[in-house]
């Protein structure tokens, strides 16, 4: 099979340079002059293990594999806190999921190992995709909620982003948040 060229997908590369620069800097500027304090550490503790759960609980084993049923608002917050992790809406991620499960390292697996460890683990993500196809959505598309979360994803991440700052600013005012 001839080998697909792929585009690297400038928006998505410019996001995460800006997030990981702003992050790289900032926190340990922020650190210096202000501190952390307890609730800070436990928002990020609590944020960082929340977002996991969602990708791993929701996108992975409940969207994905289908492993389990659950009530629909354990689906729909497992899916917000899924999309605080930024990677991507849960119609997405769980298409792109059972597309490389359908296709395991070959040209149209997204996640193609024989690329090499970069490629595999992240590198993909800095990629536009050649290979999406509907078919893998199809399923995914008739569950309202992965629907609405798809729909509404953009305002899921920036209420995952503002979270920290409205909690920290009721508990300490402006540097707070």
């Amino acid at each position: 099979m001839e080998k697909t060229v792929r585009q690297f997908d400038y928006p998505v590369i410019l996001l995460f340079s800006v997030v990981t620069a702003c992050s790289l800097i900032g926190v340990p500027v922020f650190g210096y002059f202000h501190g952390f304090s307890l609730l800070d550490w436990v928002m990020f503790g609590v944020l960082y293990m929340a977002s996991g759960l969602g990708i791993t609980v929701g996108y992975h084993r409940l969207i994905s594999h289908r492993s389990f049923e659950c009530p629909g608002w354990v689906k729909a917050c497992l899916l917000v806190i899924g999309g605080w992790a930024l990677e991507n809406s849960a119609l997405r991620w769980c298409a792109d999921h059972i597309r490389h499960h359908a296709r395991c390292d070959q040209e149209q697996d997204p996640y193609n190992a024989t690329k090499g460890f970069w490629h595999s683990h992240c590198g993909w993500i800095f990629q536009k995709s050649p290979h999406r196809d509907e078919i893998y959505e199809s399923k995914l598309r008739k569950d309202p909620i992965i629907m609405w979360q798809h729909r509404y994803y953009a305002l899921i991440v920036l209420s995952g982003l503002g979270l920290p700052f409205v909690v920290g600013f009721f508990n300490g005012g402006l540097m707070g948040g």
